[in-house]
Formats: C-alpha cells, structure tokens, sequence
C-alpha cells in the first residue's frame, strides 16, 4: 500500500502555532454588552433622580426617587448621617431626616452598589 505524500510531510512546530492561533482567535468575545439585544438579559442601572424635598430639618421625612434600589436591603445617609428607612421599593426610598445631620450629599447603600445623590440642605430650627 502506497501512502499518500500529504501523510509523508512533516508536521513542523510552525504549523501547531498557527493551527493554535486559530483556535484561540475563535475563543475571542463575540458580544458587546455595551449594546444588548432587546429581549435579553439586562442588568438594571441603579441611581438617585430626586429628594424631595431638598431642604428639611431634623425628623422631617424626605423620598429618595431613583432605579434599582434593593427595597430589602438599603441604607440612606444625609451628609454622612445615617437617616431612619421608613419605606422601601425598587424606586423610592422613604426615610426620616437625623437631627443635626448638616447639609451635605445622600448616599444610598443599596445592595451592593453605592450611589450618591444631590445635596441635602438641613435646615435648622429657629430658636
């Protein structure tokens, strides 16, 4: 039996890394998240739209408006003060303002993800 001269050629050290290179250029992303099909698998952007009010003093309630907060597991704080969570869903928070908390940014810890709002001003009682 006569073998065939494409078996008779050696295979060299070359054609394993081009025949490597093929491979691994077919393991390469072939997706861009930064623009998902409709329909598929989304991850929610989370963020603060709007307090209101935007001035208050200590104990006044205050609704942070946004998406993406984990109605089960967050926290506000005004100016670095942690505020009171009365209420919570997926798109407002409901919280109760800490006395002497100052004027400052809130913060939302939500989930994993920290997100900081517009400025509260803490208005202080007239005496």
């Amino acid at each position: 039996m006569k073998i065939p001269q494409i078996l008779q050629t050696p295979i060299t050290p070359a054609f394993f890394l081009f025949a490597g290179g093929i491979l691994l250029a077919g393991c390469g992303k072939t997706s861009n998240n930064n623009n998902p099909k409709p329909g598929g698998n989304q991850t929610a952007v989370s963020s603060i739209t709007s307090i209101s009010p935007t001035h208050a003093p200590g104990a006044a309630k205050d609704t942070i408006t946004g998406t993406g907060f984990d109605a089960n597991n967050s926290s506000v704080f005004i100016n670095g003060q942690k505020a009171t969570l009365m209420s919570a869903t997926g798109t407002q928070l409901i919280v109760t303002v800490p006395s002497l908390a100052g004027t400052g940014k809130v913060t939302v810890t939500s989930g994993s993800n920290t997100l900081t709002g517009p400025v509260f001003t803490y208005d202080t009682p007239a005496l």
